[in-house]
């Protein structure tokens, strides 16, 4: 599905994740100096770094997927693309490595961030931001919810509250169509948490 994964996800199910991380983080980059080492949770065939290209130094990413990471590097994009678990990846960084942390539509295959969390907490620099998008569940469903279609759902609250926990200063959420599903809008949110 590598191959044609780009349009199927953009062009028939309405995907803008990408775009509207980069949206989101508009504010942040602009009153800052420009991020030198990004990190790309689940970068998949390099989306996040078209949307994010010309607003880094280095980008670094991980996908469970070979074939996505063969994608990915083809875009020239990245200091480097490695297909691998994203834990595993954030463990084998150095602490206050990174200046920013993305995950964009990736969270919905993983399920318990209850880790990921605190791990790219621990990556970030003072000052550095970890975005990320989820499929919303409803508050009345849990915190954490498998879909029909083997997606994960998370609460805001519970997002909130990871985020509180692992030492995040402050964490917006703001909520988001993430993508169509038999042509119905599937609500999520994008996540932006901040180290102080």
């Amino acid at each position: 599905m590598a191959a044609d994964f780009d349009q199927h996800l953009v062009d028939k199910l309405g995907y803008r994740i990408p775009d509207r991380l980069a949206e989101a983080l508009g504010a942040w980059l602009e009153a800052r100096p420009r991020p030198r080492r990004v990190l790309d949770l689940g970068c998949g065939t390099g989306l996040v770094a078209d949307a994010l290209r010309g607003s880094f130094d280095e980008m670094h990413g991980v996908d469970l997927s070979p074939r996505m990471v063969e994608q990915a590097r083809a875009r020239k994009l990245y200091a480097t693309v490695e297909a691998g678990e994203l834990l595993a990846f954030l463990a084998a960084r150095p602490a206050q490595a990174a200046d920013l942390v993305v995950a964009a539509d990736v969270f919905v295959y993983v399920g318990d961030i209850s880790a990921v969390i605190p791990a790219a907490f621990r990556v970030l620099r003072q000052g550095g931001v970890l975005i990320f998008s989820c499929e919303l569940a409803d508050e009345s469903e849990g915190a954490l919810v498998l879909r029909p279609s083997r997606r994960y759902a998370h609460s805001r609250r519970s997002v909130e509250d990871l985020c509180r926990d692992a030492g995040f200063a402050r964490c917006v959420v703001e909520p988001f169509d993430l993508r169509l599903e038999a042509n119905v809008p599937v609500a999520g949110f994008i996540a932006v948490a901040e180290k102080a």
